[in-house]
């Protein structure tokens, strides 16, 4: 018998608490038996087992010295529930006396009645109704109790973890290696103490400030050791093991471990400690860097390795993803993984910006993982308990932001109240709720009737509760809004608006906004918490009404000025939160948010009406409801006022804010519309006579004619600025004029969330692509490439002083283009004694080759496709036979002139990580290869669990490797120029830019340039991005577009491993990068266009290479830790990085031929290789020789058909003005 085994009266030893319960065998082991071990119960010997009220037990106090707060008070609440809820509570309650009949504190936290209850076909907690397959014997357990119980304790029966790769499959090694790379991420202690000094702002019910300071406390002193700073694989193996061993159980249920020895905290912490808790404080801590300034002395500490406020939050974002994956093979759904998942969402939403898909598909899975877990549909009780008070909080949090997230986007909501029973929590502070059962009790008599708090606090669930009395009618208004075929009228409207103000008068008066309105002292001095609780509060009520009338106007039951009088006020609420921008630092990471969901529709409004008021767009228009509108009214200048200050908040927004490119493009489109107004002219204008009403036309009394005139003449709004008649241009209609911009305002609902579509209006609106440059010619101080850290000699060389007054070629452009041209034409196959001259702007290779990322990688199979479909399968195929001949012929090149330029024939990996693209790949390689093309033999294709491994990728869905070529661009350029300059074959004049080109009459072109004139015979344009400002009609075909790279290196004292690939990256959100290694193992890395392509104004028509491109010039920082395994410690930064400008042409292929035009076949045109010119312009430029020493014709010279130049591509490209395939 084991020592200190307790003897029952029939002599035999006595069974723990749990084996005694379920009638199964107990070992009486001490402390704990074996079967409480296996199954992590929690093993409870109780002194007089067979007495009555031992619930009433309370164990000894902890062995382990474990912290933290019991979950096993309980508390009336028969008080203060709604009569809904009344209704659903049990009138004799365990926790009522029967003397009294009133409830008193009781505690239940070692009962085993609900750990014991059977699950075998029922989840606990969970309510599945009568459909359910299992619906049966779940409701009859007390019929089929010993049969159930049986299989449940029957060990084949139960369920074990299944490697879904298959059996046999040994997971361990995998799980492992990601445990430790995630742990070694973890923050160090000096940061998580800085980030816990403002975790008191956060005011979100799914970030607990006491879970995650217990957690941390406990992380930190049991763990220390191995996440210290002598940090390493080793030192956080023990604690990898021990969460990968925790996580293979299920969470146990919260019961089971209430009032026992260990604590509220430790039910997913302590000794359960899970990857689900280590994923909540990675998201906590990314929302913590998220909340920080610019400039905040936390990105100067030297572990974070130079990051800001998104490197580091994604950094974290990355190690949260980590431990969901590390977690999902093993976890059934639990409260616990809940949270992690919607604080995973919400920190992805806080890095990328809110209109992203990817962030519906985590909130869906959220909201899957609520139901799954029975968040939805809870019991309602009288009693109160941390978990209770826990569950409704998060329940009720995630019906409120479901509805939030689909009025934002105009989608169906998630949950539906007719299948949630959801209790409101209740105004109690953390500290309340989780500092013992005492002081639960104790708040909860000083509750009111309806649940508030009575000490005039706000709490983070004050707000909560404020807000999720809204849900119902938000519920309402998507319901009317976006269901098929329903009908409302304008009493069910106004209902609802008499419900919103009965919800606003039930609130505490401390927490309605007019108490931030009256001006006292004692308004001045509230605590800024409480001034932006409040605020917010006010904005999601005003958001409701503002909706409701929306729904009138969107049918014709009202003319809008409610509309416009609740957007002006609510715009003027958003105001005030920057006006007081100082005094709510710590809450400025949420202004971009309060812009886009508060901000813009009001302001959308207002510019609409301000155009109205402009006579710059359509009135009104009538209806049966409204036969005769009567116009909003409304000052113009206030109106101008207020969206002047509106675009002053969105100057504001920081350039790491999610949010800042969609606020920037908002911010040019209401200034535009400012503009607009203010400087039309307004003339009298009489606009067109609305058609009566089939009503209007049968009423005996119709109006008369000229009143009907008089409604349209008037000025719309009665503004009391004078009217402005000034005719000051003939036969100009500001009208027409304006709605040539503006005419996707009346096409936006700003109801919902289709006024986020306006960046793709404005992508395929010709008045919203950037004009053509009034100089191509390009800039003086270009920024600095990696490439050009050591010029030559020969960069800004002049192979004579002066101009040579003639030449029998003229080549415009000294880069790739320009340089094999010459080549080709003087040491080619046929000899010739052609005299050439190569005029550059500014040095050698200065341009787009000089500033690439080195990368000679034919597109095999990727864009094929599109020009098959397009010119058929042999015109496609021309096209990769043609880059794939490339590799040899540069080889060639270098190997017969000895160029030393650091060329590498490797293998180049494109990789894939979004799971959809990863399908759509296979199906274009499966196509390809369908061709029996020899060079797809060279083309290895992986869709399966290998493609991270191969790869190195993380999170690679496919990859495909094929053979490709890395070189140092300039020095193969610089090299070929030498061999032409020193064999005395070509003149090259640098700094020299050609400003025009003119037909002499003579014969040939007078070439014009700041230092003088030169005459030729024959020009080649090799100027790519810059050569419509020579030839005007290739402003469409060829537009000059540009991009940004970046040179990343690692520490000097670090080692980071060895890439030999070169690679093509595809990020989940569809963003490509292109990199290739150098020798000295630093890296280069450009792309990224995906980022910054709703900017137009910054890439499109762009020429200026002497800045960056804002909206994508952060994206390289962390790259290489982001996306490679094994440098995630390397401290790898971008050491430089710079733009280039590239010309990309209408229809996504080069223009290489003769100019078409009549006459002699004397101009040639060699540009437009849309980034992609490596592996196309050698033997491109090569054609262009043969044109002119051979004089054969186009489809002679082996350069693929399609990207000849026409007439027929010209002219195509000047009708549209949507960009073709590069705004594609």
């Amino acid at each position: 018998m084991p020592a200190g085994a307790r003897i029952r009266r029939n002599g035999q030893p006595q069974a723990c608490e749990p084996c005694r319960k379920t009638k199964v065998r107990c070992d009486h082991g001490h402390p704990r038996c074996s079967r409480c071990i296996i199954r992590r119960l929690d093993c409870i010997y109780h002194p007089a087992p067979m007495t009555k009220n031992h619930d009433f037990y309370t164990p000894p106090p902890s062995s382990q010295g474990a912290s933290g707060h019991t979950n096993s008070q309980t508390n009336s609440l028969s008080s203060i529930l709604s009569p809904m809820e009344q209704n659903h509570i049990n009138p004799t309650s365990s926790a009522m006396t029967p003397s009294s009949g009133t409830a008193s504190p009781s505690l239940s936290g070692a009962s085993y009645e609900n750990a014991t209850r059977n699950t075998l076909f029922h989840k606990e907690g969970v309510s599945f109704g009568t459909t359910r397959y299992s619906a049966v014997f779940s409701e009859n357990q007390a019929s089929f109790g010993q049969a159930i119980g049986a299989a449940t304790e029957d060990p084949t029966l139960r369920a074990t973890f299944v490697s879904p790769k298959g059996p046999g499959f040994d997971m361990s090694n995998s799980q492992r290696e990601l445990a430790i790379v995630t742990l070694l991420d973890f923050p160090t202690l000096r940061t998580c103490e800085i980030l816990m000094e403002n975790i008191s702002s956060f005011h979100d019910v799914w970030i607990s400030p006491m879970t995650i300071r217990q957690c941390l406390n406990q992380v930190w002193n049991d763990f220390g050791h191995c996440l210290g700073n002598d940090r390493s694989r080793d030192s956080v193996l023990d604690l990898a093991n021990e969460l990968i061993e925790n996580s293979k159980t299920s969470l146990p249920h919260p019961d089971q471990v209430a009032g026992s020895d260990t604590s509220w905290i430790n039910w997913f912490g302590g000794p359960r400690l899970r990857w689900e808790m280590i994923g909540i404080l990675f998201t906590w801590a990314g929302m913590a860097f998220k909340h920080k300034q610019d400039w905040d002395p936390i990105f100067e500490l030297p572990e974070q390795q130079g990051r800001n406020r998104n490197t580091s939050a994604e950094k974290m974002r990355v190690s949260a993803k980590a431990c969901l994956q590390l977690c999902e093979d093993y976890s059934e759904i639990n409260e616990v993984i809940v949270v992690l998942m919607k604080n995973f969402a919400k920190l992805h939403s806080q890095i990328i910006s809110d209109e992203s898909d990817r962030l519906r598909m985590h909130f869906g899975a959220t909201g899957s993982a609520i139901i799954t877990a029975g968040l939805h549909r809870q019991p309602f009780t009288r009693e109160v308990t941390p978990l209770s008070q826990h569950r409704s909080i998060l329940a009720t949090s995630f019906f409120h932001l479901d509805k939030c997230d689909s009025l934002f986007l105009g989608r169906p909501p998630i949950l539906d109240q007719r299948y949630c029973n959801i209790p409101q929590p209740l105004d109690l502070s953390e500290e309340d709720v989780y500092q013992g059962p005492e002081r639960l009790a104790a708040a909860v008599r000083r509750l009111d009737a309806n649940g508030w708090n009575t000490d005039k606090q706000i709490y983070t669930v004050t707000w909560l509760r404020a807000v999720s009395f809204l849900s119902p009618i938000r519920e309402e208004i998507l319901r009317l809004s976006l269901s098929a075929n329903i009908q409302y009228t304008k009493p069910q409207i106004d209902a609802l608006v008499v419900q919103l103000q009965q919800i606003v008068d039930s609130y505490p008066e401390h927490i309605q906004y007019r108490s931030l309105e009256q001006g006292s002292a004692s308004v001045q001095t509230r605590a800024p918490h409480e001034i932006y609780m409040v605020t917010r509060i006010q904005l999601d009520v005003l958001q409701c009404a503002f909706l409701l009338q929306r729904l009138l106007v969107s049918r014709g039951l009202s003319n809008g000025q409610d509309l416009f009088n609740i957007a002006q006020e609510m715009i003027s609420v958003v105001l005030s939160l920057w006006s007081d921008r100082e005094q709510l630092r710590v809450y400025n990471f949420s202004f971009d948010w309060i812009i886009l969901s508060y901000g813009i529709p009001c302001a959308g409004i207002l510019c609409l009406e301000l155009l109205r008021a402009s006579n710059l767009a359509p009135p009104i228009p009538a209806t049966e409801a409204m036969p005769i509108p009567t116009p909003v009214q409304l000052s113009r200048s206030e109106v101008v006022q207020t969206l002047t200050m509106f675009i002053a908040f969105l100057s504001w927004i920081r350039p790491t804010d999610n949010n800042v490119q969609l606020c920037g493009k908002f911010k040019k489109v209401v200034k535009r519309i400012i503009d607009t107004a203010i400087d039309a002219p307004r003339p009298s204008l009489i606009g067109p006579q609305r058609t009566p009403l089939p009503s209007q036309r049968l009423s005996e009394t119709p109006q008369p004619q000229n009143m009907m005139q008089n409604q349209v003449q008037q000025t719309p709004l009665h503004s009391t600025e004078p009217h402005n008649s000034m005719d000051f241009m003939t036969d100009f209609d500001p009208a027409m004029i304006a709605m040539d911009d503006l005419d996707w305002l009346n096409t936006v609902d700003w109801t919902q969330g289709d006024w986020l579509d306006i960046l793709g209006a404005m992508s395929f609106n010709k008045r919203f692509l950037p004009p053509p440059p009034e100089n191509y010619l390009p800039v003086e101080n270009p920024t600095p490439s990696f490439w050009h850290e050591n010029l030559h000699e020969l960069h800004d060389a002049r192979t004579t002083p002066d101009l040579p007054p003639s030449s029998d070629v003229v080549i415009i452009g000294a880069g790739y283009a320009g340089i094999a041209t010459a080549y080709h034409l003087k040491k080619g196959t046929r000899q010739n004694n052609l005299s050439i001259t190569i005029l550059e702007a500014r040095g050698i290779c200065s341009g787009a080759t000089g500033r690439n990322g080195g990368h000679l990688r034919p597109d095999m199979y990727g864009h094929i496709p599109k020009y098959i479909e397009r010119a058929g399968v042999k015109a496609g195929l021309e096209i990769a036979e043609f880059e794939v001949a490339h590799l040899d012929a540069i080889k060639k090149v270098i190997e017969k002139e000895k160029i030393d330029c650091d060329f590498t024939l490797t293998r180049t990996v494109d990789v894939w990580i979004n799971k959809t693209a990863a399908i759509k790949a296979r199906e274009v390689y499966d196509l390809m290869s369908s061709y029996n093309l020899a060079y797809m033999d060279d083309v290895f294709f992986s869709r399966s669990e290998d493609a991270e491994n191969i790869s190195g990728i993380k999170g690679a869905q496919a990859c495909a490797t094929y053979t490709a070529g890395t070189l140092s661009p300039y020095k193969l350029i610089l090299r070929l120029a030498q061999i032409l300059v020193e064999a005395k074959l070509v003149n090259i004049q640098t700094t020299t830019p050609v400003t025009q080109v003119s037909p002499d009459p003579r014969g040939g072109f007078i070439i014009t340039t700041p230092r003088g004139t030169i005459h030729a015979k024959q020009v080649v344009y090799a100027n790519n991005a810059h050569v419509a400002g020579l030839l005007p009609d290739y402003k469409n075909a060829i537009v000059p577009c540009k991009g940004i790279c970046s040179h990343i290196t690692v520490p000097a004292d670090t080692r980071a491993p060895l890439l030999t690939n070169s690679y093509i990256i595809r990020e989940d959100d569809g963003t490509l990068a292109y990199l290739t290694p150098k020798i000295d193992g630093s890296i280069v890395v450009g792309g990224a266009s995906s980022k910054f392509k709703p900017f137009p104004e910054e890439w499109y028509n762009n020429v200026d290479d002497s800045t960056l491109i804002e909206p994508g010039k952060d994206h390289f920082d962390t790259y290489m830790q982001r996306f490679f395994h094994g440098w995630e410690n390397t401290g790898a930064k971008v050491e430089k990085i710079w733009s280039g400008v590239m010309g990309y042409s209408f229809d996504s292929n080069p223009h290489v031929g003769v100019l078409p035009k009549k006459g002699p076949n004397d101009q040639f045109v060699l540009a437009g290789f849309n980034g992609h010119g490596m592996p196309v312009i050698w033997l491109a430029a090569k054609g262009i020789a043969k044109m002119i020493t051979e004089g054969v014709e186009f489809e002679k010279t082996g350069v693929p058909r399609l990207f000849k130049t026409t007439r027929e591509r010209i002219e195509k490209s000047l009708d549209s003005q949507n960009g073709g395939d590069i705004m594609a």
